[in-house]
């Protein structure tokens, strides 16, 4: 399983190239350290599974003007789950500590509402 980090592009396609999955972590901001307000990030996993993991609340120091959408390109076989945190107890998705996209073309937009819960509006 291969670790990969998305860094902070408007849009971009994260492919998952290990045959065991891949985790990608994505970083908002730029090499000046500006945060990206928004990304749009497609994730093509039809080789195996996808595991991505949103930015930690808590690194965006309150800048919380910040979109993240999630498109799932699965060939129909493989899901890609999305992680609110890295500690599974500390960032939520709602009251979940992830959600999972198990449709081609599923998608989900990435809002912050607290200092540790992301929400999303999706279409699974």
């Amino acid at each position: 399983m291969a670790i990969k980090t998305l860094n902070a592009l408007t849009y971009q396609t994260a492919i998952v190239t290990d045959a065991l999955g891949d985790t990608f972590y994505i970083n908002p901001f730029d090499s000046n350290g500006n945060l990206v307000q928004e990304m749009i990030i497609e994730v093509e996993s039809s080789l195996a599974f996808a595991v991505v993991y949103l930015p930690p609340i808590y690194s965006l120091n309150r800048l919380w003007n910040i979109k993240i959408t999630i498109v799932a390109q699965t060939g129909g076989t493989n899901n890609v789950q999305v992680f609110g945190s890295t500690d599974l107890t500390f960032d939520t998705i709602g009251s979940q500590p992830r959600i999972t996209l198990l449709s081609n073309g599923g998608n989900a937009e990435f809002n912050i509402v607290s200092d540790t819960i992301w929400s999303a509006t999706s279409t699974f």
